[in-house]
């Protein structure tokens, strides 16, 4: 006998309109991840001399106030759109198809599905693919009401998302509470932080595991650093392109073919290269978009803006 076992699963992502937020929350990382490792290493060397109950209060209090911070760089984003939003009605016209590995079944996988939907709003469609997944494939030609955010219209977010992220909230802030107790009740027998010789001078033990826990502590620090500048870096440069608008010459270009990488996958959107033709050249325009939302095709017509000391550097108005 076959038993077929029915997966449900509901996930929600991160989405903010400051486009510097991802490259902060990575330098913010590799700051806390460096503050650990200083920590760590301070006191199992001796440098930073605490008493055990010292340790267990701030370790402890880190954790919860981590834990809490987490779920809210997810949540707050939802409650703010949420709070400056209109109710419309749209419709379901397609689907995002991504394949789930399931924990503690080798081989075992399921799907997830974000519905791609339409919409009107103050006399302009849209159509975008929700940040949500579930495991339940949504019913192509079914309405959906969804929360448009009245500043930028296409951010939008459903019922779902909202209760989603209020369970989130009061879930994580439970265990945060309940990480951070320890650390409460330890302050409440401390009268300033308590002194003690957590670690000998030169005790060869302690002297290894600072070497590899600053190794190791001190490896991950660096790296979200450098990926976090690299973040920042990208979206500086994105913004010399938008300056481009106001600096630039002004053309209007033909498209002449649209190529979408379906096979590839960048913060669940497809690498697009767009041709366009001027005067007899063609260039190429890259951004991305999410899947089964492309908005240009063969014979549009775009504004495109060249930078008057090099024509090699353009900004392409894709309306993003």
């Amino acid at each position: 006998m076959t038993v077929y076992e029915k997966h449900y699963s509901r996930s929600l992502s991160a989405d903010t309109d400051n486009p510097y937020v991802v490259g902060g929350a990575f330098l913010a990382a590799g700051v806390i991840i460096g503050i650990v490792t200083l920590f760590a290493i301070s006191v199992s060397t001796g440098i930073l001399q605490l008493s055990e109950r010292s340790v267990l209060a701030i370790v402890s209090i880190f954790s919860g106030v981590l834990t809490l911070g987490i779920v809210l760089c997810f949540t707050v984003p939802v409650f703010i759109k949420a709070s400056n939003s209109e109710k419309v009605t749209g419709k379901i016209v397609g689907e995002n198809e991504s394949p789930q590995f399931q924990p503690g079944q080798t081989g075992e996988n399921y799907t997830s599905y974000s519905p791609v939907v339409e919409y009107d709003f103050e006399g302009v469609h849209y159509r975008r693919k929700l940040p949500s997944q579930s495991s339940v494939r949504p019913e192509i030609g079914s309405d959906i009401e969804l929360i448009i955010y009245r500043k930028n219209p296409e951010k939008t977010i459903t019922k779902g998302d909202v209760v989603l992220s209020v369970i989130f909230t009061i879930v994580f802030s439970i265990a945060a509470f309940l990480f951070a107790l320890p650390g409460i009740n330890a302050l409440r027998g401390i009268s300033g932080f308590e002194v003690t010789n957590t670690a000998a001078s030169g005790n060869p033990d302690a002297e290894e595991f600072a070497f590899i826990f600053g190794l190791i502590g001190g490896g991950l620090a660096l790296l979200f650093l450098l990926i976090g500048i690299g973040f920042l870096a990208s979206e500086n440069k994105k913004k010399g392109k938008l300056d481009l608008r106001t600096e630039g010459i002004k053309k209007t270009c033909m498209v002449v073919d649209v190529y979408v990488n379906e096979n590839t996958y960048i913060n669940g959107r497809n690498p697009v290269k767009i041709t366009l033709s001027d005067e007899g050249k063609t260039f190429i325009a890259k951004t991305k978009a999410e899947p089964g939302c492309v908005k240009q095709k063969a014979g549009d017509k775009i504004d495109v803006y060249f930078d008057p000391k090099n024509e090699k550097n353009f900004y392409a108005d894709l309306g993003e």
